[in-house]
Order: structure tokens, then sequence, then C-alpha cells
């Protein structure tokens, strides 16, 4: 199997639970069983924290630092950032997945507001998390620019950083092509398995009325720009 360190970006609500459950069944021990509670467990690192509440890319948690450099690490997983390849002393390579913004962004209202105690017109509007405005690109570029305020020039970043250091961009819409190009590009020795049930787990579906997926897309014209170049660039 590949030794380089797999570094997988996960942007939030994008089925990347899925994928983490498989690279821990390919790095792991046999023997471990089920996922621990433990951030770090059997060279597998998960990196800590709810990333769409904070600015993930804002500051590596200190404890973390000293797991990046162990001689054990052989993956990290998480809502992490571009960048954290730089405090590994080891060769890494790394591996993402994105979804369409408006299926993101509806499954994470699902998932934050299950009460419906805010409409998702409102959420999109008003709540300042990362999470609700251009995420996938920011995270890929590196978290080089705040929420709300992505430009051409940090979509420029995050095209050039997929297409030199990611070497599996998939797409929750095509899980089961995801997962193979995982197994094929790391020389997994397991069989992949799709953990996601056919529907989005966060609660009921609906259908996202007209102004609210303006408002969706108008948020996320970098996200949708980088998720079509990323389709583009690897068909």
């Amino acid at each position: 199997m590949d030794e380089r360190i797999l570094l997988f970006l996960h942007p939030p609500k994008t089925g990347g639970s899925s994928l983490i459950k498989n690279i821990y069944d390919q790095y792991a021990s046999p023997n471990s069983g089920t996922l621990p509670d433990q951030l770090y467990h059997d060279g597998v690192l998960y990196y800590p924290g709810e990333g769409f509440f904070v600015d993930a890319c804002s500051e590596i948690p200190e404890s973390v630092f000293e797991v990046l450099k162990r001689d054990d690490l052989k993956c990290v997983v998480g809502h992490f950032c571009y960048g954290i390849h730089r405090i590994i002393p080891r060769v890494t390579t790394y591996a993402t997945i994105l979804r369409h913004p408006l299926d993101r962004v509806s499954s994470l209202y699902r998932h934050l507001y299950k009460d419906r105690s805010l409409s998702i017109r409102q959420f999109v509007e008003k709540e300042p998390w990362p999470g609700v405005d251009n995420d996938q690109t920011r995270r890929i570029a590196g978290g080089i620019h705040l929420t709300g305020s992505c430009t051409d020039e940090t979509l420029e970043v995050a095209k050039e950083n997929l297409t030199k250091r990611f070497e599996v961009v998939g797409t929750t819409e095509n899980m089961a092509v995801t997962l193979e190009s995982f197994r094929k590009t790391y020389r997994w020795k397991n069989e992949v398995y799709s953990y996601l049930s056919g529907h989005d787990p966060d609660g009921d579906q609906f259908e996202l009325d007209d102004i609210s997926k303006e408002i969706i897309m108008k948020k996320n014209e970098f996200d949708e720009r980088l998720y079509s170049f990323a389709i583009s660039s690897r068909s």
C-alpha cells in the first residue's frame, strides 16, 4: 500500500464520512474494531473540531502539531484546510471530495436546523459560518480569505492546488467512482464500500424554492466554479 501520508481534506457535508470509514478500514489494524473515540488511533488522525462552526484554517491546534510529526502517522482525515503538509516531515498526498453547493448547503442546513427554527433562506443570508459561503474553495485554497471575501484569486489558488497537489478529487454525486479512485490510486488492499444510504441523512428531503436556490448559488459562486472545474479536469 502507498506509504505516503494521506491527507483527506473533508469539506463538511460532502459525504466524507463514508470515505473516512473506508480509510480506517485500510490503514488501521484488522482487529481494531469500530471507529475509536480518540482523535489519534492506529496511525489515523481525526482532525479535531466541527469545521463548519469556526474558521478551521485560522489556527492548527497545538495538540495536532505533535501528532503530525509522529513516525507512525499514516493519514489525516477531517475538516482541515490545505497547508498542513508543511508541518509533516514526510512525503504527503492530498485527496478530497466535492459536492454541488446547492446540495451541500441544503445538507448543512438540515444538519444544523432539524427543528426548522430558521428558514434555509435566513440561514444562508444571515449565518456567518464558513460552511455557508464558498467553504470548499476556501479550504482547498488554504484559507487565504475569510468568510465572505473569496475572490477570483482564491479560486485560482484552489484550482492550482487541486491540479498540482490533489491526486484524488471525488464527488459526492458519484461516490462509487470516488471510492474506486481512492482504492486504485493508493493501492488499497481491502474492498471499499459506500456507507451512504441513498438519501441525505440530515432530515427529510425538501424542494428548494427558486429564490433560495439563487441566494445559495450567489453565496457559493466560487464553489460552483471549482466543482465544475474539478469535474471537467478529471473526466
